[in-house]
């Protein structure tokens, strides 16, 4: 009679545990693990709505949980602190992006976006003729340079640089005019 109950108990252990596991394994189920690109796609609709501290957050956990692939999430993560005023910060994601990807333009691009911003035209010119040397039909850069050498009095280089982005699509390039 003992064996039986201890036998009988042991089975209703058994099938206890079995229910808890399967309850478990069925939450795990229900809740998957949020993904870096869960957070890339959030962070962005942050930045969309102006909401950049959440956005940064956002980015930072895409990082943390997919640092292998994250060049794309400093760059997210760059340009939200650029929207924010943040240049240096920003400055330091691009650096991280053209450190993971050295051939990534839009990086170049818009690290020389940050440095004309900040009045630093020369370095700025440099980074969109990197992004030219990479990729020679890379229309923002051209547009760009042209804002640079105009910032510097260089109308002819600028006009050129207008001229190409404008022939690469930028339909804004093709109506600005130079004025000396």
């Amino acid at each position: 009679m003992k064996k039986i109950l201890l036998a009988g108990m042991l089975v209703l252990v058994s099938i206890s545990f079995f229910t808890t596991e399967v309850k478990a394994e069925s939450n795990k189920a229900l809740k998957p693990e949020l993904t870096a690109n869960y957070y890339l796609k959030r962070g962005n609709a942050f930045a969309a709505k102006g909401q950049y501290d959440q956005a940064i957050k956002d980015y930072n956990k895409a990082i943390q949980i997919d640092p292998n692939n994250a060049a794309n999430y400093y760059i997210n993560r760059g340009n939200a602190s650029a929207d924010k005023g943040q240049y240096d910060q920003a400055i330091k994601d691009f650096n991280k992006v053209i450190e993971l990807n050295p051939n990534y333009t839009g990086a170049y691009n818009n690290r020389g976006l940050i440095y004309a911003n900040k009045g630093q035209y020369d370095q700025a010119i440099k980074d969109y003729n990197k992004a030219i040397q990479i990729d020679p039909n890379y229309e923002p850069a051209y547009n760009n340079r042209g804002n640079a050498y105009k910032e510097k009095g260089k109308y002819d280089e600028a006009k050129k640089d207008y001229k190409k982005a404008c022939l690469l699509g930028n339909k804004t390039a093709c109506n600005l005019k130079i004025k000396k």
